[in-house]
């Protein structure tokens, strides 16, 4: 069973493009990112003077 982050973004993926949702595999459509993510890299991104030090980055 999908955990529902997974389940949601999954839902967005296919109503915008369904040719790219259909070719994820299982594995593909059971990746998220956890809510928050991408917020806490922004606010990270903004109060960085010299280093940013966040573990990972989304485009």
């Amino acid at each position: 069973m999908l955990n529902p982050l997974a389940l949601e973004l999954n839902h967005v993926i296919e109503e915008r493009n369904k040719p790219v949702y259909e070719m994820f595999s299982l594995l593909g459509k059971s990746l998220y990112f956890p809510k928050g993510i991408v917020s806490q890299a922004g606010e990270a991104r903004g109060k960085a003077d010299i280093f940013n030090a966040t573990i990972g980055m989304a485009t």
